[in-house]
């Protein structure tokens, strides 16, 4: 049992396996954020105003809040534009440094809040079972 407990703590006090663990575990937090957005929060987003509607229409761009360039999106992706994922001391940051990003999550006085950060039951989830199979010494 002693033999099991030694490569337990090993395991989890190496910083390379640490690391491993936390890209995994970031990447799957900006994706879910990814697919927020693209799903216009799983249909709990606000609708748009008619005259963003009417927009978006007239410039071509999708029929989807907080797309229109994608900047947002892309800097949602790891080593995209504005990207923020850094792994360090066992730590990670993971978000965009996107400027308008604060006024979608908290909305603004003419936008309503629209928080692509929310996890839902089926991301946090996945989270859990890459940090158990981390654990368990499969990752």
């Amino acid at each position: 049992m002693d033999e099991l407990f030694a490569e337990l703590e090993r395991r989890l006090t190496d910083p390379a396996s640490q690391e491993r663990v936390l890209r995994k575990l970031g990447g799957q937090v900006l994706g879910a954020w990814r697919e927020n957005i693209l799903t216009s929060g799983h249909g709990t987003f606000a609708p748009l105003a008619d005259r963003t509607l009417s927009e978006k229409i007239a410039g071509g761009y999708p029929l989807i809040p907080l797309i229109r360039e994608r900047h947002l999106l892309g800097s949602l992706a790891e080593g995209g534009e504005n990207n923020v994922f850094e792994v360090r001391d066992g730590e990670i940051v993971v978000g965009t440094g996107d400027l308008k990003a604060g006024w979608h999550k908290s909305g603004t006085e003419r936008m309503p809040a629209r928080d692509f950060t929310e996890l839902r039951p089926e991301d946090l989830g996945l989270m859990a079972d890459t940090t158990a199979a981390w654990v368990r010494g499969d990752l």
